[in-house]
């Protein structure tokens, strides 16, 4: 398991670290995903999505940076960011200042009525030993409203029951998503999964079923 920092393109670095974390696991073993704390210089706050006040510890809420790295804003937009660059992504700070990343907004399912974020559940299945690598998306569902489908890559051999029986013991029974297994991943040139492909399959595989 590598281990996970906190960052993105408009704040030019990693704005969180792991370093000196990894004693007893500390770090993996905490709930997920952990990314750390903020580096030296940057500060970063949990706040309400709509109203952008700052939420109390342990609350989820969105991601907020300040870095003096922060960009001043977009090329060919008017608008700036200003001291806070409001990230889209949802968190929750710990009581200790341990920032954990739970995902984006707009990828989060929902699964009779509950909130199930991609994110967290990749992270959970590739802390098994034979996943190379995993993408979980959404699939709709006219009694959930949604399902989450988890491609799995796997480095080894192993069933898909085993993958299965890995995740029911480490999920909540509404977060426990469909496997499918895949001898490779569509990626980017740049090694990111290309999850519009795989949700691009399953909407064939739906129609395919329906005719």
């Amino acid at each position: 398991m590598r281990e996970t920092s906190f960052g993105m393109t408009e704040t030019h670095t990693s704005d969180t670290f792991t370093q000196g974390m990894q004693t007893s696991h500390f770090d993996l073993e905490s709930r997920p995903i952990f990314v750390g704390l903020p580096m030296p210089g940057t500060k970063v706050k949990i706040v309400d999505f709509e109203t952008k006040n700052r939420l109390p510890l342990e609350q989820e809420g969105e991601i907020a940076i300040s870095t003096p790295s922060l960009m001043k804003g977009y090329w060919g937009k008017d608008e700036t960011f200003g001291e806070w660059f409001y990230t889209g992504d949802i968190g929750v700070m710990s009581e200790a200042g341990y920032l954990h990343y739970i995902g984006r907004k707009k990828d989060m399912l929902k699964v009779n009525g509950m909130s199930v974020f991609p994110a967290e559940l990749e992270h959970i299945i590739s802390r098994h030993e034979h996943v190379n690598a995993c993408a979980v998306v959404g699939k709709a569902d006219d009694d959930k409203g949604q399902i989450p489908i988890a491609f799995i890559q796997l480095r080894s051999q192993a069933t898909q029951t085993e993958i299965e029986k890995f995740l029911k013991e480490n999920l909540s029974g509404y977060k426990v998503p469909e496997v499918i297994l895949v001898d490779a991943m569509p990626l980017t040139t740049t090694g990111k999964i290309k999850k519009e492909v795989l949700r691009t399959r399953l909407e064939k595989e739906n129609n395919h079923a329906r005719h």
